[in-house]
């Protein structure tokens, strides 16, 4: 009978690590959908609350309407304006390959761009007709580039409605069940109450303000925009800065679908000055924007180290996608926490010691 306890144990342990990769691959399909999912419940619990506090606290009721909004509020407006972005930049790049009459010989030869036309063709020997040539073909290849980023873009939306659709269905079991979901956790959670509470505010807090730094790097590229082509002097420069906004939401392509082709269209129209300022100002600051905005943003909010947020950004988007902005931070906070908790563990311990070796002295 003694040689049975561990025998079982080694086969109950046993029994939970198989339970485990049994699980791990039910839900490996889902993990992405279930991750925003959790996302979108931080980011619109405050929503859902005010729809508890009008409805009386009915749950699924509130879940219910809070779905509604988030739907017909933000998502779908959403989606309708990305996919025009999108379908308008491939339809101006088809354009642009299939246009005929565009005239690069006469683009090479306006006098702002005269001076470093003959210095280019002094210093390398070639031809002026070797510019024009070079010229229309990388403005071709760049074309075939934004089309086909674009298009894999609206191919990959069909795909995504079903992970799409998930992710709204576990949202809504989130927000009604969040509070037996989360009960639930810290009780199966191996750690004190202290560093379970650490834990979920520190969670809620990074992903708010991960989402409030995309959406301030949004409206500081809109804001650029808009301000930089109005100076400029190209018309209908606010619309073209809201558009702007929400292009940068994309991902791979950002804010680049909206100024490069506008750029292109200024400088094949022979309006060279206003087209070399929009691309001065698209590499210089549209584009860079969010490698300054949102690190900064979330040091000055998260407390973390500006290196810390610079590699957890990133390397979040590189390791996860779009969804390593908010994957990145929580990681990086979760483990400063765990060196957090292990110092006052070891302090503890050393103050312990300290006790026990004074008691022993009196």
């Amino acid at each position: 009978m003694p040689q049975s306890k561990p025998i079982g144990l080694i086969l109950l342990w046993g029994l939970y690590l198989a339970l485990f990769y049994f699980i791990y691959k039910v839900i490996n399909p889902f993990i992405y959908p279930i991750l925003w999912a959790g996302i979108f419940t931080v980011i619109f619990s405050p929503l859902h609350k005010l729809m508890l506090k009008l409805t009386k606290n009915r749950e699924t009721l509130s879940a219910s309407l809070t779905m509604f909004l988030i739907i017909f509020l933000v998502i779908i407006p959403g989606a309708f304006l990305i996919t025009l972005i999108v379908s308008e930049s491939i339809d101006f790049a088809q354009n642009i390959m299939n246009d005929k009459t565009l005239d690069f010989y006469n683009l090479i030869e306006n006098k702002a761009i005269q001076d470093i036309v003959n210095r280019i063709t002094d210093n390398l020997n070639i031809q002026r007709i070797d510019i024009a040539v070079v010229f229309k073909e990388k403005l071709k290849e760049f074309s075939l580039f934004i089309i086909s980023k674009a298009e894999a873009i609206l191919v990959e939306i069909p795909s995504a409605f079903f992970s799409f659709f998930i992710t709204l269905f576990t949202t809504f079991f989130m927000l009604r069940d969040g509070k037996s979901f989360s009960s639930l956790l810290k009780n199966l959670i191996p750690l004190s109450d202290t560093e379970i509470q650490y834990y979920f505010e520190n969670l809620k807090k990074v992903i708010y303000i991960t989402f409030l730094g995309v959406l301030l790097t949004a409206f500081a590229q809109g804001l650029i925009a808009f301000v930089a082509f109005y100076f400029i002097g190209i018309k209908s420069s606010l619309l073209l800065g809201v558009v702007t906004a929400v292009a940068s939401l994309i991902p791979v392509v950002g804010s680049a679908i909206v100024w490069v082709p506008l750029a292109v269209f200024l400088l094949v129209k022979g309006l060279i000055l206003k087209g070399v300022l929009v691309i001065i100002v698209g590499l210089l600051f549209i584009s860079t924007v969010d490698n300054f905005v949102r690190p900064i943003f979330l040091h000055q909010y998260l407390s973390l180290h500006l290196l810390l947020t610079f590699f957890s950004l990133f390397g979040g988007i590189k390791a996860f996608g779009f969804i390593g902005i908010f994957l990145g931070p929580v990681i990086i906070s979760a483990f400063i926490g765990c060196c957090l908790f292990y110092r006052d563990y070891r302090l503890k311990l050393q103050e312990e010691e300290l006790k026990n070796e004074t008691s022993t002295v009196f």
